[in-house]
């Protein structure tokens, strides 16, 4: 019969460091629009060319054409990372 025994030894998520919850930076106007580190420390937001309505939405890979001001807002959210600290196995 296998029985799995515990380490004793933890190690915690390098992301929220065991909180479980991580800051999230996203723009004033638009909750979904969720920016960048160096846009955040820059203040501003990269803007994306458009796809052309003959190329393929899922393969088009659009660059960047600019940068805009942007401003921000913080919310905490769920840790997409981890289980917080958890033993090793």
């Amino acid at each position: 019969m296998y029985i799995e025994e515990g380490t004793g030894e933890y190690e915690t998520c390098n992301g929220c460091r065991g909180k479980k919850e991580v800051c999230e930076y996203y723009e004033e106007s638009n909750e979904y629009n969720i920016l960048l580190p160096e846009e955040i420390s820059g203040g501003f937001r990269y803007v994306y060319e458009e796809c052309p309505p003959d190329e393929d939405p899922i393969t088009f890979i659009p660059q960047v054409i600019g940068k805009r001001n942007v401003e921000y807002k913080t919310r905490f959210v769920d840790c997409y990372n981890c289980e917080g600290t958890v033993e090793k196995s």
